[in-house]
């Protein structure tokens, strides 16, 4: 009877403990898994940091840099082109604006064109102000 229970036992610790050895979804075997890529990682990462300290701060990036540093000077030259165009115009209006002021008036003209003439003429300084604030910004 003893040898008996002593079976029934081994049988039974059997039954619960192959099922968990048998499973495919083992936690500890995906954690150690896991654990291996991250250290794998690890290895890349400070493979990584010692090349960049090996490079040191003397490195030079002109290469990167060369487009950034094209577009910029085309990008400046295309600003003064554009000043310097803005600068021609508001000589030339400037001009205009002297010889509407000092050409001679007839007698025909009425007040009311008189006023017109000196409100367009105020509208028109007013804007060769602005534009010439915003070239000189």
């Amino acid at each position: 009877m003893f040898l008996g229970g002593l079976c029934a036992g081994a049988i039974g610790f059997c039954i619960a403990i192959l099922p968990d050895y048998f499973n495919s979804n083992d936690q500890l075997s995906s954690v150690l898994l896991d654990q291996k890529e991250i250290h794998d990682q690890i290895i890349s990462l400070s493979e990584t940091v010692s090349e960049l300290r090996n490079v040191g701060p003397s490195a030079n990036f002109s290469e990167e840099l060369d487009p950034f540093r094209i577009s910029l000077s085309k990008l400046s030259a295309d600003i003064k082109v554009r000043s310097s165009a803005q600068e021609k115009e508001i000589t030339a209006l400037k001009e205009r604006i002297y010889l509407l002021e000092n050409r001679p008036l007839n007698g025909e003209v009425s007040a009311s064109v008189m006023q017109n003439y000196e409100r367009e003429l105020t509208q028109i300084r007013a804007e060769i102000e602005a534009i010439v604030n915003k070239a000189a910004r």
